[in-house]
Order: structure tokens, then sequence, then C-alpha cells
């Protein structure tokens, strides 16, 4: 009998497991990357979501909620990957997960944290193929550690995600801060070498019809095209927050490509004196009322090239559309990356005053004409030029050999098993695009330096193309939070991501070397 007795027992503690288990049959891992958070760092809380075979979860079900008292704030979620099946309960499609899905959470960390440990529960419900489960709600917790603002910093120089960190505190103490922060921030980023295209751009449109304004009127009609300008890199600038794209991205569409460079050939060959026209000539016909002064088609001007203008980014702007995607309040959102942009045009302002102030006298002045006409031209054919490539590369592999053995720099392709076959090594991996002109000049002039190229040896070296932007870029540009490009990623050789030296602009061989020298001080601080 005390066997017998023993047996029910265990047969019933048996089926109440069972029971426990099918009534939430959902198991989770966390994960906080980075784990190391500094104040007011974006962040993802990564949720691995496991379901038993036979088990369903509807989409529309999930929802995702943290602590109100841990200071952290969430923004944007996803999960997946979906899949369509039709639902014999609701007798509708409907979508959801089933065995192994992702949940993927933006945060933004708070800046003294009260604890290493969030607190956090999720929504969802289950079905069978045979029953539906009531809607659960699980209690979890992820743990993260933290670091202060400057650890990784020298006291020489702040570069790179100290940059960003600055912005997230000076958002967090005075909006004014902020805007003033990537009010200046634009401006630097005006004197670097993605602007270059934009230099004879701005002065072709800014100098037409200049003799007949005045000194305020051309200071009125630059505004304006810097307004345009702005209006279009923030637009642009806030979907790529929203949507996840990358940022300058718009430059990789081929009928793009073609009207940029169509319009700056025909504005080449005008300022020659072949025929005249207004740039763009469609557009520009609006300008031609007499209450708008042109101010109108300045405006029109400054829309339509303001796409040229959106692959220059810098650390202040990533950390904006990081920002932007974490909080999802796209109002401010878009005042701060209008405010970026206007600190990018006020360069195209001084040269807008600069065309005005030459002397309209003397044929030296057609000459001068004919000239910009020349660079205008060679604009559309740098325009020419990656629409050409882009259209191979549509046919092309991804990872072109070839082109990499060409390169200063012995690289390697970057894939899933590649960074962990790297241990014991420092590595840095540069994410570039056809269309993004820093990319470019950091290969030529930087990476081409002979002392860059000393300082890299013993690194592992990873190049990836995300000129077409397929599932698999997708996942590294998740991974490493990539909002733009450049992008040039570090890992220290004891495996860590050092996220804080994240490079998002075209640096100079000096400064490129300070940066792989505070890697090689992490390496040498951190414990082996």
């Amino acid at each position: 009998m005390r066997s017998f007795f023993c047996l029910l027992i265990l047969f019933f503690s048996i089926s109440l497991g069972a029971q426990i288990d099918e009534s939430d049959p959902l198991t989770v891992e966390t994960q906080m990357v980075p784990f190391e958070l500094k104040p007011f760092q974006p962040a993802k809380l990564i949720l691995r979501l496991k379901l038993p075979n036979n088990y369903h979860a509807y989409a529309d079900q999930f929802a995702v909620r943290i602590d109100e008292n841990s200071g952290f704030q969430l923004g944007e979620w996803s999960v997946g990957p979906l899949k369509t099946w039709f639902d014999k309960f609701s007798k509708k499609d409907r979508q959801g997960i089933s065995g192994q899905a992702e949940m993927v959470a933006e945060l933004i960390a708070p800046e003294n944290p009260k604890s290493k440990t969030l607190n956090f529960e999720i929504d969802y419900q289950a079905c069978s193929d045979t029953f539906c489960l009531f809607p659960q709600t699980k209690k979890l917790s992820v743990e993260f550690g933290t670091r202060e603002l400057n650890n990784m910093s020298s006291s020489n120089e702040v570069m790179g995600w100290d940059l960003q960190e600055l912005f997230q505190k000076s958002l967090k103490e005075s909006l004014w801060m902020a805007l003033l922060f990537a009010f200046v921030a634009g401006f630097l980023t005006s004197l670097s070498p993605c602007v270059y295209p934009m230099i004879p751009i701005t002065l072709a449109v800014l100098s037409r019809g200049s003799e007949k304004r005045g000194k305020l009127s051309q200071l009125r009609f630059s505004i304006f095209y810097v307004l345009g300008i702005a209006t279009t890199f923030s637009v642009l600038g806030l979907a790529a927050a929203q949507f996840g794209f990358l940022f300058g991205s718009l430059l990789n569409e081929t009928w793009i490509l073609a009207l940029i460079s169509g319009v700056l050939f025909l504005m080449g060959i005008s300022l020659l004196g072949f025929f005249d026209i207004q740039p763009p000539a469609i557009l520009m016909k609006i300008a031609s009322s007499k209450n708008a002064g042109g101010l109108q088609g300045a405006f029109i001007s400054g829309l339509f090239f303001g796409v040229v203008a959106s692959p220059c980014v810098g650390p202040i702007l990533v950390a904006i559309l990081a920002w932007v995607s974490s909080t999802q309040n796209p109002g401010l959102g878009f005042i701060l990356l209008f405010t970026y942009a206007l600190g990018l045009g006020v360069l195209f302002i001084l040269l807008g005053l600069f065309s005005q102030s030459l002397p309209k006298s003397g044929r030296w002045m057609e000459y001068v004409k004919k000239a910009m006409g020349l660079l205008v031209i060679a604009v559309s054919l740098y325009y020419g030029q990656l629409l050409w490539q882009q259209v191979r590369s549509t046919s092309a592999p991804q990872f072109n050999e070839s082109e990499l053995n060409n390169s200063a720099l012995p690289w390697k392709k970057l894939t899933s098993d590649s960074i962990q076959q790297a241990k014991g090594k420092p590595i840095m991996i540069d994410f570039w695009a056809l269309w993004c002109a820093a990319c470019h000049e950091l290969e030529q002039n930087t990476f081409s330096d002979p002392e860059v190229q000393k300082a890299l040896q013993g690194y592992e070296l990873f190049k990836y193309d995300a000129t077409q932007v397929t599932p698999e870029t997708k996942k590294w540009l998740e991974k490493f939070s990539i909002r733009g490009l450049p992008a040039i990623i570090f890992y220290s050789e004891n495996g860590v991501w050092l996220e804080n030296l994240t490079l998002n602009e075209y640096e100079s061989p000096e400064r490129f070397l300070a940066r792989l020298k505070k890697v090689k001080e992490y390496d040498s601080r951190s414990p082996q």
C-alpha cells in the first residue's frame, strides 16, 4: 500500500507539473545589449522566445512594459520572425510566432540606475492545435552593468560615442543646450569631405541671378535654400529613425541617382552657355511669381538637393537618430534634426553671400561661370559613376574579393562566425556603401596612411558592403545599432565590443591613430 500511495503521489506531481507547463508554455531568455550601460545610452533588450511544438502565439497579443521606477525609457519594440496561418478559432488569417523567435525593445538607460537589474513584464497569448490559453503576463528581469560617462575617454580628446553621451546628457538637462549642441555639430560636419559635392551645386544655384539681388535679398535667398535642405534632411532622418533604414541610403535608389545626375548635367551645360535653364527646370517654374521673389525656387532647390546632403552623418546625428528611434518622439526629433541641418547649412549661406559679393563686371566673370559649369558637370559625373556602380552591384555578389584585394588593408569577409573565430586579436569592422562619400575618403586618405597601416598590424579586419540592404544587412545594422554610414566597429582582443569608440564620420589619420590607441589602452587595463 505504501508503494502504491508513493506512485499515486508521483503521478499527480507529474500531472500537475505538466499542467503548469501547459498554462505558460513560453520560455524566455533575456539579454541587455550592450551589457555595460553608460548614462543616457541607447540599448536593446533582447528576449529569445521559445514555444513547444504545435504551439503558436499571436503577434497582436504581445506587449512589453518596464518598471516605471527603473528610470529606463522604453521605445519601439518588435517581435519576429512572424508566420501567417489560418486560425480555426477566429476563422481568419493571423500572424504570430512558433518555435523560436525574438523580441527586441529599444531602451535608453537612466543617468543613475537604482539597481543592476531591470524588471519588466510581457503579455502574450498562446494556442495549440486544439485549444487556446488565456492571455498571460510573464514577469521577467535582465541583468546589466554600468560604467561612468568618461571611463573610456582620455583627458586630451573626446570623440565617438563620448560626444553622443554628452548630447544625451545635455538633452536630459536642457533642450536649449541640446539644440545648441546639435547646431554646432551640424556646422562641424559641414567642414568634413561629405559636403564637397554640395559646394559647386550651392554656388551654381545661389549665384544664378545674384547680380539682380542686393545683399539682404541674397541672404534671404540663401537662407530659404538652406531651409529647403534642412526640411528634406530632417524628414529623411525622421523616417530613418522611425522605420530603421540607413540614413542617406536614398542615394542607393537608381532613379534618385539618375535624376540628380541628369539635373546637375543640365545645370552644368547651362552654365557653359549652351542654353539657359532654371535648375531644376520643372520645379523652378513656381519661383516665377513676382511676390515670391525667387524664394520659393530657392526653397524647392534646397528640397531637391537636400537628398545629396543626407549621407553627411556624425556622432551627434547618430545619437539623435538613436534617441528618436528609442523614444518615438517625432516632433522633438524633427526639431533636433532640423537644427542639426541648419548648422550644416551655415557654410552654404556663406557661399551664397560670397557668390553675390563677387564683382560682376568684366569678361572674366564668363570664365568663372564656365569653370563653375565644369565643376557641376564633374559632380554630375560623380553621381553618374555611383549610378553605374549601383546598377552593376545589383547583379554582382555583395563581397567582391578582387576589389578588396586592391585595398590598402587586408580586409576579410564578415560572417556570423568570423568575429568568434577572431577572438584573441583586436577587431575592426568597416561598414560602407557606394553612396557614402566619407567611406571612400577613409579608404583613400586614412586607411592608406603608412602609420595607420602599421598600427593596424595584428588586427583582424573585416569589411561589409551595406549598399544593398538585404535581410543579412539588416541583421548586422541592428546588432551594432548602426543608423548611418560610415560605421567603423572595434572589438578588444578580449572580445569586448568597444561601442564608445564607434566611428561615424571621416577622420584624419592622426585622429584615427588616437582612436586605435584607445583600443590598445582598453586591452592593457582589462583583466586577462
